[in-house]
């Protein structure tokens, strides 16, 4: 929703048209400041992605560790 259409819903319900264009402007700067942009969510998930596919490698590493801790112990106590 852009400034001019908040303004102008203010607008048109009863609030005076100079408050109805601070309080749309100081919305307007308020979202461009705090909402996140498509390249904003893009980033993190392509970093969530990264961050589960070396943990994803780390648990294979730990599964694969303990069965060849097993098959040494068989071959031991074989």
């Amino acid at each position: 929703m852009s400034t001019l259409a908040i303004a102008r819903a203010l607008r048109e319900a009863g609030i005076d048209p100079e408050h109805a264009t601070a309080v749309a402007e100081a919305v307007g700067e308020t979202i461009a400041e705090t909402a996140a942009t498509r390249a904003d969510l893009a980033a993190v998930e392509l970093r969530l992605s990264d961050k589960i596919t070396a943990a994803s490698w780390r648990v294979i590493g730990v599964v694969l560790g303990g069965v060849g801790g097993l098959l040494a112990l068989f071959r031991v106590l074989a």
